[in-house]
């Protein structure tokens, strides 16, 4: 049975979360090149895509086709303690460790070089991720420095939201993969409906970004309403405390500081989400 520590989220304020959070976002991307140098190139670009794994609690790699030359199958994430963890194909042999509190950039991919069997440590082992990043004091050379107690708060909505997302990935038609993406840091099911030209309704979790300084759910259709002809009376009511974006983009939105405040957080996630979905598979089939 999948374990959710419910009492660290509701201890915890949920908009506290943003130095670490930023600071796991920057680790993550190691995982997302990895998976651009050593992953078939996909179409959706889920070779760059990251698993949540319930039963370890962490991120780690997509599932690679063709094993490298050093021998290496997977990188992991853990979040306690915070720190990187190479999965060798052979089983039997040791998984080296590097942990990340106190440790630079430079240093990871030194460390990287090492393992990897790279004789210039000089060299990124791997690919340039392909998009911008939120600013932090890691990109210019700072060390590691996430507060634990924020590391386990995360790591919690991670699998809650893993837990609550898997039940509406299963609902999908095509039951599409849950992921985690690195660019956006989120985790997410996207369902295409090839019957809507371009239509599709994304459920998932972000731990907060620019739009939120806070975790929050999220459902998104597309096509959508007009958002400047929108009125939001007309909107099905979601639960839980669920409300309609409709500033700049739109979509359902389930704010952690809202979550929170209820008994049961992975039922009122999941009804929430459940509630949402349908509502903007009926938006995308109408619109």
């Amino acid at each position: 049975m999948v374990q959710i520590d419910i009492q660290t989220l509701k201890n915890h304020d949920t908009t506290q979360l943003i130095d670490s959070r930023l600071q796991v976002h920057w680790a993550v991307q190691a995982l997302g090149q990895w998976g651009l140098t050593y992953g078939v190139s996909h179409e959706d670009w889920l070779h760059y895509a990251m698993s949540w794994d319930p039963e370890s609690q962490c991120f780690k790699t997509q599932p690679l086709q063709t094993l490298p030359a050093h021998g290496y199958s997977e990188l992991e994430l853990h979040f306690e303690p915070f720190r990187f963890v190479l999965r060798p194909h052979a089983r039997q042999t040791d998984s080296p460790e590097l942990q990340l509190q106190g440790i630079t950039q430079a240093e990871i991919q030194n460390w990287l070089s090492e393992k990897l069997n790279l004789t210039d440590p000089t060299t990124n082992p791997l690919k340039e991720i392909p998009h911008e990043m939120p600013e932090h004091g890691v990109q210019a050379g700072a060390a590691f420095t996430p507060e634990p107690d924020k590391l386990k708060c995360l790591q919690q909505w991670f699998q809650l939201a893993h837990t609550a997302l898997t039940v509406v990935q299963q609902s999908f038609p095509d039951q599409p993969p849950l992921v985690c993406w690195p660019h956006h840091f989120d985790m997410a099911s996207l369902q295409k409906y090839p019957e809507v030209k371009a239509g599709e309704v994304n459920a998932g979790f972000s731990p907060g970004d620019s739009h939120y300084d806070e975790p929050y759910f999220y459902v998104t259709p597309w096509p959508h309403p007009e958002l400047e002809n929108l009125n939001p009376d007309t909107l099905p009511a979601l639960p839980a405390g669920g409300f309609w974006r409709t500033d700049g983009w739109f979509g359902a939105i389930l704010k952690s500081s809202e979550l929170v405040q209820h008994a049961d957080l992975l039922a009122d996630s999941q009804h929430f989400l459940r509630t949402a979905t349908r509502a903007c598979q009926n938006i995308v089939h109408t619109h």
